[in-house]
Formats: structure tokens, sequence, C-alpha cells
């Protein structure tokens, strides 16, 4: 049994954000319908350890690919010097249930994330929007600028982390043409008078509050994803028009968990899923005042997307180390 062994080195050679950025808007087109398989994430929880772990299978017809990424999220690893979230995917053929690849999961997270943050800011973000705000500084918030800045005309990036030094690395590392980044002291100063806002921290209590946001802002909230998260104020998720990636999985994790558990968030009070934006079945931006916010949990077709076409490339090209299984 021969599988392939794919880095992020080698995915990175063969897939780039603004193909990312079409795929991921083609996988919710498809996910809308009934020919996508794709169960809410599973936790294994390791609370003697501070972590867990989370799978994610799909199968996409669409693209006959099936997968599923393995996700490790431990803390407490940032104080080893060792990643807090990492993860794999493993590729299946549909048609046998052999594994084709084993591979990198973190950049193409970071990939498909950064992608979801884009074709959800282009439908309900205005189009003019030049401003942005990112609210973290990991590679997350690096996604997202990318994903970003292939849907709009950025001009300035307005950057804030818990820790001064994060925010520097964050400078140096990232480099942006015709968009300056602007280091901020507070998340109040970061938010303020931006056209999009992005959330990308594990915060356990909101960081954003309503009476800091203009009218007409698009928020993307990425870094709640996990059970107990949450980034935005009660008010502001009150204010706001509310799209999501999964309802299933919004509700049980993530900025929407403690409003559905609190009852003042029902399924009537969602706007619609990302899908149902994407293929019109609900409208995206309504008008140039309302404050729109994209839940984003995370959904393992968005994954297997990517794996599938970055897989099939790095075959093509002859990237990658095969192994042998049995």
């Amino acid at each position: 049994m021969r599988v392939q062994l794919l880095t992020a080195g080698d995915i990175e050679r063969v897939l780039t954000m603004e193909e990312a950025v079409r795929l991921i808007e083609e996988a919710f087109r498809h996910g809308a319908g009934a020919d996508v398989s794709c169960p809410p994430k599973m936790y294994v929880d390791l609370p003697e350890f501070g972590g867990d772990l989370r799978a994610m299978p799909a199968h996409l017809p669409y693209l006959n690919a099936a997968g599923i990424k393995w996700v490790s999220v431990h803390r407490q690893n940032e104080e080893r010097g060792l990643p807090a979230v990492s993860g794999v995917i493993v590729l299946n053929d549909p048609a046998t249930g052999l594994p084709q690849a084993v591979m990198d999961g973190m950049y193409i997270t970071g990939l498909r994330t950064g992608a979801a943050g884009a074709v959800a800011a282009r439908h309900l973000a205005r189009p003019e929007s030049k401003t942005l705000a990112l609210v973290g500084c990991g590679v997350q918030a690096e996604a997202q600028l990318g994903g970003l800045s292939e849907v709009f005309s950025l001009d300035k990036a307005r950057v804030w982390g818990r820790l001064p030094e994060h925010v520097d690395t964050f400078m140096k590392r990232v480099r942006l043409p015709q968009c300056e980044l602007q280091p901020c002291e507070t998340v109040k100063e970061c938010v303020e008078g931006a056209d999009i806002v992005v959330t990308a921290t594990p915060s356990r209590e909101p960081l954003v509050l309503l009476e800091w946001i203009d009218s007409g802002v698009h928020i993307n909230a990425i870094g709640s994803s996990g059970r107990g998260q949450r980034e935005l104020s009660s008010g502001l998720v009150k204010a706001a028009k509310i799209v999501v990636d999964d309802w299933e999985q919004a509700q049980s994790a993530g900025e929407l968990e403690t409003p559905v558990a609190e009852g003042w968030i029902t399924p009537e009070k969602i706007h619609g899923t990302l899908a149902d934006v994407v293929t019109g079945r609900v409208p995206g931006r309504e008008n140039a005042d309302e404050i729109t916010v994209f839940d984003a949990t995370g959904l393992a077709f968005q994954d297997i997307a990517c794996a599938a076409v970055a897989y099939r490339r790095c075959i093509e090209r002859g990237y990658g180390t095969e192994i042998r299984l049995g």
C-alpha cells in the first residue's frame, strides 16, 4: 500500500491563497446541497493534559475526494516551545477506502480559514472596505489578511496582540504591498473606525464591544471555534446579522455557545449559513449600515477540498515522498 507523504512546503508550492478562495467558495456552493457529507467535528477531551483532539471527516463527491483532519489543541504547549495547535490530513480513495496521502494539516488550515473569511466578507462586507482590524496576531490573523487582500483593496491593517513582542514579530514577518500595518496598544484603538474586523484569538472573555463598532462593519469571528471561547460581547452579537458556517457546530462551540445556552440566540435569529449566502438562498449584506458577523467554526469539507487539489498537483509535479504501509 503506497501513500504519499506531503509536507507544508510541498503544499505551499502548489496551492495559493487566490486559488484557495475559489476552491472554498465552490465548496460552500456544493456544501449547500446533498452532495457533500461533513459530520460535525468530534472532540476527544484530554483534561489531565489541558487539551483535546478533534476529528473532522468529509466526503466531496464533486471532487471525488474523502478524508479526515485530525487536530490537537494543547494551549500549554506554548510554554514548552511546541505548537499549541497541530494537525494532519489523511486523504482516502473514496472507491476503495485506501489511504492516498498523509499531509501537513496546518498550512491548509490557515489557507482555508483565510479563504473562508475572504468569501464571507465578499458577500457581507461593504465592497469599498479599506481598513482592516486584526484582533490577534498569530498565523490565523496572517491568513485572514492574505485572504481579504485577494478580495478587497486594503490600504491599512491595524494589529493588536496580548503581548507587544507578538505584535512586533507579526510586523516584521508580514509584508503586504500597498497595505500599511499599524500596531495598536488596545483592542478599542484597533477596531474603532475599521471597515472589517477579524478576531483571531483563543479568548474565553469578550474582547470587542458594541460601542466600539461603527455601523456597516463586518466581523469575521475566527478564533472562537472551540468550546468555551468567545471574542464578541453579548451586545454586539445581539445587534448583528449573524451568518454561520454550520449551525450545529456554531451552537455547541465558539461565539454562539453561551448565547445559545442562555436561550437568547435561537435558529430563527441566525440569518443563515455561508452556503445559503453564497448560493443566494438568503441575501448577504442588504444595506450600508448593518453590522454583520461571520461565525467560523471550521468545516472539514474546506480542508478536504484544498487537500485533494494539492495532492493531485503534487503527484503531477513529483513533490512529496512515497512511503509503503503494510
